[in-house]
């Protein structure tokens, strides 16, 4: 029999209280480190570091879990859009997307696992160059918060840490509902998109191949001064 969410689970899985909550936690830890300090900023690297594997390490640990599930094998139907991922707005089978096709769950576990993992590697690479570049430090302590909240939501911590049975749990059953984002991962997800659009502007603008990083970087760099000696000048 089915079982319906009760009053706490559904406060802890609604959009506002996990943004409320991460606000919170970014705001506390701002309060008592000065990440402008060159130890202090050290330890949020290493912080980062260690945090990273550990949610790397829980994704390789469903995957474990996934293949010696007694359930590996079982068929399930799954529609094209299901499988579509939100790294990329093409579907990954360009066929009819209401037509439903035989997979194991297991084939359908790995591919729900490469989303989560493609995600947190793009957010993870594009934020750990912008600060080593722009020197920005906040966005390391959000994307740890972030991602660990992205884990965290999976069907995957449910089932395999939680422990709970799909066969009680309605929302578990495979093939699952397309996860919302929003909040603060979409606001940091739109924002590093700008950057990076903002940067291939650059790049194009002043004659140089934005899929060219060595060529690509000082013609940047040199935008940048141009624009910084126009201002100074106004």
């Amino acid at each position: 029999m089915a079982r319906s969410k009760s009053i706490w689970e559904r406060v802890q899985s609604s959009p506002m209280t996990r943004n409320m909550a991460t606000l919170a936690g970014i705001t506390f830890i701002k309060s008592i480190f000065d990440f402008e300090e060159p130890m202090q900023l050290l330890g949020l690297r290493l912080i980062s570091l260690v945090a990273h594997l550990c949610l790397y390490g829980t994704l390789a640990y469903f995957y474990y879990k996934s293949k010696n599930a007694e359930t590996s094998d079982k068929v399930i139907y799954v529609r094209p859009s299901q499988l579509e991922s939100q790294m990329s707005s093409p579907l990954r089978d360009q066929s009819d997307p209401d037509e439903k096709k035989p997979m194991t769950q297991f084939e359908y576990d790995c591919v729900k696992l490469q989303d989560v993992a493609q995600q947190m590697s793009m957010t993870t690479l594009i934020v750990v160059g912008m600060h080593f570049y722009f020197g920005y430090a906040i966005p390391l302590l959000m994307t740890i918060l972030v991602q660990a909240r992205m884990v965290y939501a999976t069907p995957f911590f449910k089932i395999f840490i939680q422990g709970k049975d799909e066969k009680v749990y309605r929302e578990l059953r495979r093939p699952w509902a397309p996860p919302k984002v929003g909040g603060i991962q979409k606001m940091m997800q739109d924002s590093l998109s700008r950057r990076y659009t903002d940067l291939q502007k650059e790049l194009e603008a002043d004659g140089q191949d934005p899929s060219a990083p060595t060529s690509g970087a000082p013609a940047a760099k040199g935008s940048r001064a141009k624009r910084r000696s126009a201002a100074a000048r106004s």
